[in-house]
């Protein structure tokens, strides 16, 4: 058994009793720290209610300006919505030239000699649906004859090369010279 020291007196006796044999005084048990602990919860509890801030309320809003942030919230949306649709038109555009001059690139490789031979140089789709270029390709003797312009509209029957028709020279200036 342990030996224990009374706190009133300083007697020394055996742990087991619950009381000093000299003074009698109570020896300290679990029922003092129970009580301490209850005492330190109801401190921290009173301290965190006597330091804690009042919330700040919120700003109360008028129906004006409810209706006002839903009315710039519906115009951004609006802004939004033609920017995407506008982004939209510009790629289908893009692509729309993009494959118009596939197209007529096609269509000038079938009016080739050499076939294969192609060299494509500066190549722009002009409104509506133009093609105007420059094209090296071998003759029939196997030399390249030099850059030489065409005009498409996107098939071999709409395709002019350089030198094919009388009226090349003005259709050229009228619709691919830079201007």
């Amino acid at each position: 058994m342990s030996i224990v020291t009374c706190k009133k007196c300083a007697a020394r006796y055996e742990g087991n009793s619950k009381v000093c044999p000299v003074c009698g005084a109570a020896r300290p048990g679990k029922r003092n720290v129970l009580v301490l602990g209850v005492v330190a919860v109801m401190a921290f509890v009173l301290f965190s209610v006597l330091t804690a801030k009042d919330p700040v309320p919120a700003p109360q809003r008028t129906a004006d300006e409810i209706a006002e942030s839903a009315k710039a919230k519906a115009a951004d949306q609006q802004k939004q919505k033609a920017e995407a649709e506008a982004q939209k038109a510009v790629k289908a555009q893009a692509e729309k030239e993009r494959d118009t001059i596939w197209v007529a690139k096609q269509s000038v490789i079938k009016m080739l000699n050499d076939p294969d031979s192609a060299k494509f140089g500066a190549v722009a789709y002009r409104n509506p649906g133009i093609v105007c270029g420059y094209v090296n390709a071998k003759n029939g003797f196997g030399g390249y004859v030099g850059e030489k312009e065409f005009i498409s509209l996107g098939t071999p029957n709409t395709t002019w090369m350089q030198g094919q028709s009388k009226d090349f020279e003005s259709t050229w200036n009228k619709h691919c010279a830079k201007k």
